[in-house]
């Protein structure tokens, strides 16, 4: 006698699982496994994948989050597997299961970093789709964890990100009651650290965060300068000169980047010399602040660093230190 095929249409194979995990989510669990490991190896990822989703999706909301997460890693390992691109769909299955995710203990921090390493992988930027990323940090945004937030939203680089860093760190500072000038710094100086420099963002990070900011407190903006563009037919900029030495340096340091190229090699080392010396102990230590001045020389200005300065990876010492605690 033949063996048995076993089917392979999800219509088929879902229904009696799902039923099973409001019953015996052990039991769901175990032969959503089964037959995702079986669907696999006779060359149908599409279908297990599905079957993971589903059957990941009623166990996180039936509260069996051990079991569901388990079973989205293995549709993320899938994934992996057959090389699936990022879209809109494939996006979508992990930002549900992320959403159905307690934000408590580390269940959903595993989904989160399995998500991200899929896109990384398999997506046009090495940092993570932007897309995700945005949305993995608006969620930890409004629950208040900005921490965490932190480096999602600096690794999506857009302009929606830097708006939403830019309240972020407002909210942080507590609308300026804490001294704002670590947070100016630590949201803005990491766009201007990559190879090349993400200006867009850092500059809506830098504009949103000033705006809220002399909004609630009008009293710190005591000027605003004109600041001519550097190409014909571009609007005029400006800058925001306030009370606050850091708000003020970075505003053109930012600047400075943007419009960065052999001329502009003289006042960037004027506004890092003599300018610099303003900042004083902006809250983060001193150290990180020179250590991202000299990364921008170097790459940006293609300025040789101190003798002795640095090492192979002071770049990625640099990044883990910014976002390894709390602006103080």
């Amino acid at each position: 006698m033949p063996p048995r095929s076993l089917p392979t249409d999800p219509t088929l194979i879902l229904p009696p699982l799902l039923s099973l995990v409001e019953s015996n989510a052990y039991s769901a669990h175990q032969k959503t496994r089964t037959t995702s490991a079986r669907l696999i190896s006779h060359g149908h990822p599409e279908e297990a994948i599905l079957v993971l989703f589903e059957v990941s999706k009623a166990l996180l909301k039936k509260g069996e989050t051990g079991s569901g997460v388990d079973l989205a890693v293995l549709m993320l390992a899938a994934y992996d597997g057959k090389a699936e691109k990022v879209t809109d769909v494939s996006r979508g299955r992990c930002t549900n299961l992320i959403a159905l995710c307690p934000a408590s203990g580390n269940w959903r921090k595993t989904i989160i970093d399995a998500s991200v390493n899929w896109t990384a992988k398999n997506g046009t930027s090495p940092a993570g789709d932007a897309t995700l990323l945005y949305y993995i940090g608006a969620l930890l945004v409004r629950e208040k964890d900005f921490l965490k937030a932190e480096p999602h939203l600096i690794s999506a680089g857009t302009r929606d990100a830097g708006r939403l860093l830019g309240e972020m760190g407002f909210e942080w500072c507590q609308s300026g009651l804490i001294d704002p000038s670590p947070y100016l710094l630590r949201l803005t100086l990491p766009f201007l650290l990559l190879s090349p420099p993400s200006i867009l963002p850092a500059r809506t990070t830098l504009q949103t965060f000033l705006s809220l900011l002399l909004a609630a407190n009008p009293s710190l903006l005591l000027q605003r300068i004109p600041f001519p563009s550097s190409k014909p037919g571009e609007d005029d900029d400006e800058i925001l000169f306030t009370s606050l030495p850091v708000a003020n340096w970075l505003q053109l340091v930012v600047r400075s980047v943007q419009r960065a190229g052999p001329e502009g090699k003289a006042g960037w080392s004027e506004l890092v010399g003599t300018k610099y010396r303003v900042l004083g102990r902006p809250g983060l230590r001193d150290e990180h602040v020179r250590e991202a001045v000299q990364i921008i020389s170097q790459q940006t200005f293609k300025i040789a660093p101190p003798r002795g300065a640095g090492g192979a990876n002071m770049l990625g010492d640099l990044m883990g230190s910014l976002f390894g605690g709390g602006a103080r």
